[in-house]
Formats: structure tokens, sequence, C-alpha cells
């Protein structure tokens, strides 16, 4: 009698050991370190920008430069998750949201709503 449930508790342990486990592995974020050149469009207008980052561990910091747009550019710091790195300007109103693909990030400005595509420098 006993069997059929020991049997019952090692499949349900052994199955959340599994699901814990791919958790994890979904869940390592990417490395954003770098320095990456893009730009922000709106659809009328593109502004061309650098975007310089350090990661230590989840934790992003680093500097925005959008030429000609000295109130959206300067020190940042954000976090990532995953592949969704997510920024806000320390003492200027800037931010965005992106989503990171090896050397490739794309999303929003989070105070402009202009669309963002960024390549990291090799």
């Amino acid at each position: 009698m006993r069997l059929p449930i020991i049997l019952s508790m090692l499949v349900f342990l052994a199955a959340g050991c599994a699901a814990s486990h791919d958790f994890a592995v979904l869940s390592l974020p990417v490395d954003v370190t770098g320095v990456w050149v893009g730009g922000w469009s709106d659809g009328a207008n593109s502004t061309a920008a650098i975007i310089e980052l350090q990661q230590t561990g989840s934790a992003v910091t680093g500097s925005s430069r959008i030429f000609g747009n000295s109130r959206r550019s300067g020190a940042l710091q954000g976090t990532i998750v995953g592949d969704h790195l997510s920024y806000r300007g320390v003492t200027a109103d800037f931010g965005a949201e992106f989503t990171v693909a090896g050397d490739e990030m794309r999303g929003y400005g989070t105070a402009s709503g202009a669309r963002g595509l960024f390549r990291r420098e090799k």
C-alpha cells in the first residue's frame, strides 16, 4: 500500500526539480556590457545615440548619449532579467525598455515613446 504513495511522491518531486531547473536556465540574464551604437526614431525623426553599459549580475549602470538632445543624455542605472533590459536616467528624464538578442537590442524610450535599435560594437 505504501509503495504507490512513495512512487507518486518521487514522481512529483522529480517533476518539481526538473521544472525548477528549466526555470533557472531560462531566467539567466544576458550580458549587455559594452558599447551599443544605434538610434531612436519616432516615425518622423531619427536621432543617433550611443549607450555604454556595465553589468554586475542583474544590475546595469552606464551612460546614454543622444546626439542633439542633452536633456535625455547622462548616467543611467537599471536591471536585466533574462533578455529584458530596463533602465532610467540617474539625473535626467530618460529611460528605456529593451529586448536583447545577442549583439542587438530593440525597444522603446519610456520618456519619449521613440523606438530604439542598437548594435553592440566589437
